[in-house]
């Protein structure tokens, strides 16, 4: 190799050398911090809020299937044969399993909960027998308590409850326990 192509090479690579160092470290990416949820949406001097017992939830989802059995069940067709009948559900058993207060101002007033439950549960066909054995299943129920510390059923009464359980409405009840 002879020296002109040897300078050459050389000053080809230590240019490219400096253009690499003197380029900029790029900026790290930050995401903007959301900002806390102010304390005036929480309802005034309430600060913590309890949390439904066992015997609440199994009082409101009782009522729920009371409602649909004495309705004469859940209308349901199979979509595979076309048939179409009532389903009768017959709740056995209702236990907690959890709740979680819903911590958002813009879905939920202050000290609703959505709670999960299990239950055991019979179904079977209108005209055909009972079954002897319920079978399990979770459900979700969320529920929040009025002025008067009543547990209200957000979940199967939400109309009947919406000046209570929905967010845009709570607003006129700010002065809760």
């Amino acid at each position: 190799m002879n020296i002109k192509a040897f300078l050459a090479v050389s000053l080809l690579a230590s240019c490219t050398g400096l253009a690499a160092c003197s380029k900029k470290a790029p900026e790290p990416v930050h995401t903007p911090r959301q900002p806390e949820p102010a304390e005036s949406q929480s309802a005034p001097g309430r600060t913590s809020f309890p949390e439904p017992p066992e015997d609440v939830l199994k009082k409101l989802m009782l009522k729920a299937y009371e409602k649909l059995d004495d309705a004469g069940g859940l209308p349901v067709t199979v979509t595979a044969t076309g048939k179409s009948g009532r389903i009768r559900v017959r709740l056995v058993d209702v236990r907690k399993s959890e709740c979680k207060l819903i911590d958002i101002p813009s879905i939920a007033p202050p000290g609703k909960f959505d709670c999960t439950v299990n239950q055991r549960v019979k179904m079977w066909w209108d005209g055909q027998l009972e079954p002897s054995e319920p079978g399990e299943d979770n459900k979700g129920i969320d529920v929040i308590q009025d002025d008067l510390g009543n547990w209200l059923d957000c979940t199967h009464e939400a109309e009947k409850n919406k000046d209570f359980c929905d967010a845009r409405a709570a607003t006129r009840h700010q002065g809760r326990k």
